[in-house]
């Protein structure tokens, strides 16, 4: 700990220090890209950072090549709003304090604009690890909201993972291998051509393979696209693009008492399966339409189909003793236009449709122990109108946001072994508004000041419109019938201001959400009841600082989260799975032109494990990673680094066993890594 401390107070020391000659080194307008960048998510349209009324984190594909990152996961979970919990079936991303029961329900995870959140959330994987970083163009996080133009579940906000598809017509061609601990191989190429001054073609591939820290667990997974873009004229363009993902996983799973984790991290633990292995498939096709009509109009056109098949099995060794097969088909289909009309001086009103439709079946089988054989299915089907419009008055921008949305849940059960706990197929439709209220000041050249309300919904999912209780759930009064779950509304409050001082960029921001009747399931995949609770409220303090003093760059996050259920059956109780205070410290120096290195520090506040709080808070840690990058030419790029450098043992996981108590998943130990990157 003494170390770790060291280097913290190695960061604040330089930065409070810098002489004046250090900073000859800087490049002109350096210190004024943040200012600078702009953002795609909160309109759906291109637009500066400084017009935004919300607390944007943009993390870019050099800032992702340069950090040394390797999955999705791994640049969200360096965001100090950002909380990553990893288990057997993937990873949830929370934001805001949602907690590790709701962040998958009330996060919306997009690519392209389109979401990958599956409709059954028990027993998938949000397809993250399917995403390759070498295409990723930026990586917007919006924290707090985003219903006006995405609908239900953005109570925590909205990640927009947007991908490098040709905006500029330039072909990227290019090979990254990388090699790492625990066996860890990968090899990514991308190799484009423009087959005339209007029509390019993108191709690209990544595999990936390699064991685990914990006993028994690998993973091999492959992923490639294909992209079409035709440039009609100079004011239209058409792309098609196909997408297809095979990760295959062998994973125990299980989780370890305190004991058993003080003891030996690496063990299987209770709960822990033999031949425990998971298959997932993923195709995505888009297809999008940009044209500008006139000079104030630009229109939209974006038309995505998914399928995604998932396939847990496991067998503890002896299928004749116990065995479980369970098979997820998931299809979807999005229709989004949107058109943008410029009117007046710098005013703008974005207005669109949006069409969804998923179905989901999950066909189970289980014998011995796991002794079940069922057929779910699922459906919902949506359809939204919105308008989002921007009027400035000189320096001041106001914003106004509506959003009328009507969705359709099913959901039928099949049980092959007693029927009299099938159900026919149940119908739910409910009709939702939302509402966005903001006044946006452009204060000085280079700072805004912005307050903001928004009025969002969460639709219940088929999931939660049926109850299947336990046994024991049935003793408390719960019955195998329509649960009666409504939708839950919230309502958000932000402040906030964005400015370059001195040498350093600064963005504060303050927020209040109160949610009413929010859905909250007991159970596991198998037995489960949703209800809604009375109410709960977050509030919290988001700032980040990033100081540019020649060849040093330091940046600063930090969060503050206060989650806590205010009414109801857990009242006065904290959100389960929130840090109440988490950080990063990074800093990059550049010792010469082509050799850089990067020192980052993160951490996380204790959290509780149930909405009971049993066992106080648990889990908190401090990781600190280090890359060095060369630049051996304009082409090619070596790197290496160390993950976890001071061995931090933390667990990404927790759980609460009713005779053991909390229990625990290990994260990652030491890890180190290399590769190098050739554009050719």
């Amino acid at each position: 700990m003494k170390k770790r401390v060291g280097l913290l107070a190695l960061l604040l020391v330089a930065t409070a220090h810098a002489e004046d000659s250090f900073f000859k080194d800087t490049e002109s307008g350096r210190e004024l890209v943040r200012l600078e960048e702009s953002v795609i998510t909160t309109t759906g349209f291109e637009t500066n950072i400084r017009e935004i009324p919300s607390n944007v984190t943009v993390i870019s594909s050099q800032e992702i090549q340069e950090k040394g990152y390797t999955s999705v996961e791994e640049v969200l979970e360096k965001i100090p709003s950002v909380t990553i919990t990893k288990g057997t079936f993937g990873s949830t991303v929370d934001l805001r304090g949602q907690g590790s029961d709701k962040a998958r329900s009330n996060v919306k995870i997009l690519v392209d604009g389109v979401s990958i959140v599956p409709l059954n959330k028990s027993h998938t994987r949000i397809p993250l690890d399917s995403i390759d970083l070498n295409t990723v163009e930026t990586i917007e996080v919006i924290p707090g909201g985003g219903a006006v133009l995405y609908g239900t579940g953005t109570a925590g906000g909205v990640i927009n993972i947007i991908t490098k598809s040709g905006s500029a017509m330039k072909p990227v061609n290019r090979v990254n291998f990388e090699v790492g601990s625990y066996g860890r191989q990968r090899i990514s190429t991308s190799a484009g051509a423009l087959v005339n001054e209007n029509l390019l073609l993108q191709t690209n591939i990544a595999y990936e393979e390699g064991d685990s820290y914990l006993d028994e667990k690998n993973q091999e997974l492959v992923s490639g696209d294909i992209l079409a873009k035709y440039k009609i004229s100079d004011k239209s363009d058409i792309s098609l693009k196909f997408e297809k993902s095979k990760d295959k996983s062998q994973d125990p799973g299980g989780m370890l008492t305190k004991d058993e984790y003080n003891e030996d991290r690496h063990q299987l633990g209770s709960g822990a399966s033999v031949n425990q292995n998971t298959e997932i498939n993923r195709d995505m096709v888009t297809a999008i339409y940009n044209q500008e009509l006139s000079d104030s109009l630009r229109f939209s056109l974006q038309g995505t189909y998914q399928r995604k098949n998932d396939r847990f099995s496991s067998d503890n060794g002896d299928k004749s003793v116990q065995f479980l097969d369970n098979e997820i088909k998931e299809e979807q289909v999005d229709v989004k236009p949107k058109l943008q009309w410029r009117y007046g001086e710098n005013n703008s009103l974005v207005m669109g449709f949006d069409y969804s439709y998923l179905k989901s079946a999950r066909d189970i089988e289980g014998i011995g122990t796991r002794t079940q054989s069922n057929l779910d299915k699922r459906g919902s089907e949506s359809y939204s109108v919105y308008a989002l419009n921007s009027y400035k008055l000189d320096k001041l921008e106001l914003i106004q946001g509506i959003r009328y949305n009507q969705t359709e849940n099913r959901y039928e059960t099949r049980n092959r072994l007693n029927p009299s706990r099938s159900t026919p197929e149940s119908t739910d439709t409910m009709n939702n508004m939302a509402y966005e209220l903001a006044a946006n000041y452009l204060y000085s050249d280079t700072g805004n000041s912005y307050i903001r309300w928004e009025r969002g919904f969460n639709t219940p999912s088929p999931n939660s419109i049926f109850n299947n209780p336990s046994s024991s759930q049935i003793e408390n009064g719960y019955e195998y019938a329509l649960s009666g779950v409504k939708e839950e509304i919230y309502d958000s409050f932000e402040v906030g201001v964005r400015d370059y001082f001195m040498f350093s960029y600064v963005s504060l921001a303050a927020f209040y959400s109160e949610t009413t009747d929010e859905i909250y399931r007991e159970g596991n995949s198998a037995n489960w009841v949703s209800y809604n609770l009375d109410e709960t409220q977050r509030k919290g303090l988001e700032l980040s600082f990033e100081q540019y003093l020649g060849k040093l760059t330091l940046s600063e996050g930090y969060s503050y989260v206060d989650a806590e259920i205010t009414k109801g059956k857990y009242k006065g109780k904290n959100v389960p799975g929130v840090s109440r205070n988490s950080f990063n410290l990074s800093a990059k120096y550049e010792f010469t032109p082509k050799l850089n290195t990067i020192l980052s520090t993160v951490y996380k506040d204790a959290v509780y494990v149930d909405s009971n709080n049993t066992g106080g808070k648990v889990n908190d840690y401090i990781v600190t990673n280090l890359i060095v990058n060369y630049k051996v030419n304009e082409d090619t790029r070596l790197y290496a680094g160390i993950n976890n450098i001071f061995n931090e043992m933390y667990a990404n996981s927790l759980d609460i066993d009713s005779s053991k108590g909390i229990m625990y998943r290990a994260a990652d130990e030491r890890s180190y890594f290399a590769g190098i990157n050739y554009t050719f």
